[in-house]
């Protein structure tokens, strides 16, 4: 697995832990999941240990097919990822001219899509050790960027950031991780633009659409 792989592996499932070597134990997890924290790295550092636990555990009951990864994400992952305002921050300057329902559709489409793209990654991840570390937070703060490293047993260290916005509701969520300075969000932005200037957003929903169908 290459190194960016492997940290974007990690980085979508949102797995920010303190110190993970995913070996968590069921028992521990009972006790993270149920005291929830507001404090952004901590928000994130709970989702991961209870997906690199169950993640886990389909591996070794051989279970870790594509169909079972993605429900793994959707239950641990999406609900501390807007993946809603990662979809409108893709679109950029697009989304002015495109319909409410154009927009809608592509959230949905956008959704299945990361779920899709990023579960055949889950498959790859082997427990590498994970740090994250906490932000200064200020009662006006409204988008913080967690700051995590991967550590490599035979290489040097990857160093990444999960940006994370105060939403109305007033609670933190994913919206795009950078790694070795990559962000996803202007990836996938740089990579859907042309098409939809070149070809429409139709034209892109179904492509992604049949990328997820592959």
């Amino acid at each position: 697995m290459t190194r960016f792989n492997a940290l974007h592996s990690i980085l979508i499932f949102a797995s920010s832990v303190i110190l993970i070597s995913g070996l968590v134990s069921h028992s521990a997890l009972a006790i993270e999941s149920t005291t929830p924290s507001n404090e952004p790295h901590l928000i994130v550092k709970q989702a991961a240990d209870a997906t690199f636990a169950k993640i886990l555990a389909a591996k070794q009951a051989q279970t870790d097919n594509s169909e079972a990864l993605v429900k793994i994400m959707e239950k641990e992952l999406l609900p501390i990822v807007s993946y809603q305002f990662a979809a409108y921050k893709v679109l950029g300057n697009h989304a002015r001219k495109l319909s409410k329902d154009e927009i809608t559709e592509f959230v949905d489409v956008f959704r299945d899509y990361l779920l899709g793209n990023y579960a055949s990654l889950l498959n790859q991840y082997d427990g590498q050790e994970v740090e994250f570390y906490p932000v200064a937070l200020t009662q006006s703060s409204k988008e913080v960027s967690v700051r995590g490293e991967l550590k490599n047993e035979d290489g040097p260290s990857v160093n990444f950031l999960f940006k994370m916005r105060k939403m109305r509701a007033g609670d933190w969520k994913v919206y795009d991780i950078i790694a070795e300075g990559i962000s996803m969000v202007d990836t996938k932005r740089n990579e859907f633009s042309p098409i939809i200037r070149a070809e429409g957003i139709d034209v892109l929903i179904k492509k992604m659409r049949e990328q997820d169908n592959a």
